[in-house]
């Protein structure tokens, strides 16, 4: 269900004027300030089509004896015509690398059409598939 929700909340003060009740610590302070029309419907489970995958690839490098692997997978969410917020496809790109501060990256596109999604993996590919890189088969 579409709901606010805090990203980045900042604690600058306790505030002792408040009771700690559903009117001060509740959804109602939220619902104040961004209408909700849908606030009283129940969440319920929706059985929705599967997803397919469109198009998958791997790439390994061996680097001083470690292996580092990049990796993407596109897909149809097959979800879009039943539910307006899934996107039609995505795409899901990986980068592992062992030696790395921060061993695994990851990043999302999503696109209207296959013909996007190929755009996406274009890019991609020429940014981040260079010398040394092989593609895993099989």
């Amino acid at each position: 269900m579409p709901i606010v929700s805090m990203i980045h909340p900042v604690l600058l003060r306790e505030r002792t004027d408040k009771e700690v009740d559903v009117q001060s610590v509740g959804l109602d302070q939220a619902f104040q300030h961004v209408p909700f029309a849908g606030r009283d419907e129940k969440a319920t489970m929706k059985s929705l089509a599967t997803s397919k995958i469109v198009k998958r690839c791997v790439y390994s490098k061996v680097t001083k004896g470690k292996t580092a692997v990049r990796k993407y997978v596109a897909f149809a969410t097959n979800k879009h015509d039943e539910d307006p917020n899934f996107p039609p496809y995505v795409v899901i790109f990986t980068d592992f690398s062992a030696g790395r501060k921060d061993p695994l990256k990851t990043d999302i596109k999503v696109g209207s059409s296959e013909a996007s999604l190929e755009g996406h993996i274009g890019e991609w590919i020429a940014k981040n598939v260079k010398k040394g890189w092989e593609e895993i088969t099989g």
